[in-house]
């Protein structure tokens, strides 16, 4: 009997298996490659953080990125440059606005007219704020008691109760709230001005002496009584001495702020128009009872500075006070513009008052 040997099915039954395993592994390897990749990834970036604590991972730029970083860095110039032109302005701005702040107000040159005298005669105009009535006709012919001896001992006196009273610089219509109207350089304040008087005096030999004493440098109140002792000291040295000039600087403003420039063209050049003063005893004002012989002593010059100037004299002023003219009988206070003239206005007033002066005294000169 033939023999029948047992057939072995495992063998191709695992191979076909094997096979058919390797085709769907093969198939979807795609999905395989990615959690792989993704695994990488992260622990490459783990070990750089682990390196670089502070750095941050930055993958290469795609292109929408790279376009996007470019309009950024455009953005950026555009931004500092604005900024640098806005720095650029505010800086500007600023300085206007110091230049602004600086800006106190206007000046108005104006020729002062005799619209505000209550007394006046032919080519004599006066502000008469005492309520003293004065015949000027009569007091005009009354000579003053005034004597002068040329080319002798000290015939007058010129002195500064207000010495450091400055002026302005030359201006376009306004002053800056920096300028000041005071100064203790007495090249450039009312003693430059009292040293042009002087100057006139001294060449027609009317001997002069020019005290330039600033009396209100310490402190501007007391300054008359200060500059009172002054003049009693000159007067006890110098008996010969009739005649003591007190030389001032006005000062002008408008409620607005607006500053006067008193001025007037004299022979085509600007001169700072000026004021003289003189008191009287009245109301509150007593033991001044030779207030006359100084009034005579003024009026006259009044009268000859608006005969040789015309306009160089604003209206006299009159008042109740006595300015320290008690002490003789040919005392008088000028003022010499404003604090808005300038310094050349007021030295040209100052040379024709002196010449002005020269003419009253020389009247007044007693022949030796």
């Amino acid at each position: 009997m033939r023999r029948i040997t047992k057939y072995n099915f495992k063998k191709p039954v695992i191979c076909v298996l094997c096979f058919a395993l390797a085709t769907f592994l093969f198939s979807q390897r795609s999905h395989f490659e990615q959690p792989v990749k993704y695994t990488a990834q992260k622990l490459g970036s783990f070990y750089a953080a682990a390196a670089l604590p502070e750095a941050v991972m930055v993958s290469a730029p795609t292109q929408a990125q790279t376009t996007t970083v470019a309009a950024t860095q455009k953005a950026d110039k555009v931004t500092a440059t604005t900024k640098k032109i806005e720095s650029t302005t505010a800086k500007a701005t600023n300085k206007t606005v110091a230049a602004s702040s600086d800006a106190a107000g206007k000046i108005y040159t104006q020729t002062i007219g005799v619209g505000g005298a209550n007394l006046s005669i032919t080519d004599l105009h006066i502000s008469n704020k005492t309520g003293v009535s004065v015949d000027l006709a009569k007091e005009l012919k009354i000579a003053p008691e005034i004597e002068i001896y040329k080319n002798e001992k000290p015939q007058v006196l010129i002195i500064h109760t207000h010495g450091t009273e400055g002026y302005f610089p030359e201006s376009d219509g306004t002053y800056k709230s920096s300028w000041s109207s005071r100064t203790t350089d007495k090249s450039k304040n009312v003693v430059r001005v009292g040293a042009e008087i002087a100057k006139q005096l001294e060449a027609a030999n009317i001997t002069t002496i020019h005290d330039k004493t600033l009396h209100d440098q310490t402190s501007y109140n007391g300054s008359y009584d200060r500059a009172r002792v002054t003049i009693q000291s000159y007067l006890k040295k110098y008996p010969s001495i009739d005649v003591v000039l007190d030389i001032h600087r006005d000062a002008i403003t408008q409620n607005d702020g607006t500053k006067i420039k008193p001025s007037a063209t004299i022979n085509g050049k600007s001169a700072a128009q000026i004021m003289i003063a003189t008191g009287c005893q009245s109301g509150s004002v007593t033991s001044y009872p030779n207030w006359r012989k100084n009034f005579r002593f003024a009026i006259r010059l009044q009268q000859t500075c608006e005969k040789m100037y015309k306009n160089l004299a604003r209206p006299m002023y009159f008042v109740s006070k006595k300015y320290n003219h008690d002490l003789n009988c040919g005392s008088i206070l000028i003022e010499m513009g404003s604090e808005a003239n300038t310094l050349e206005q007021a030295i040209y007033s100052g040379e024709l008052v002196g010449k002005a002066l020269v003419k009253v005294l020389s009247e007044l000169e007693v022949s030796s």
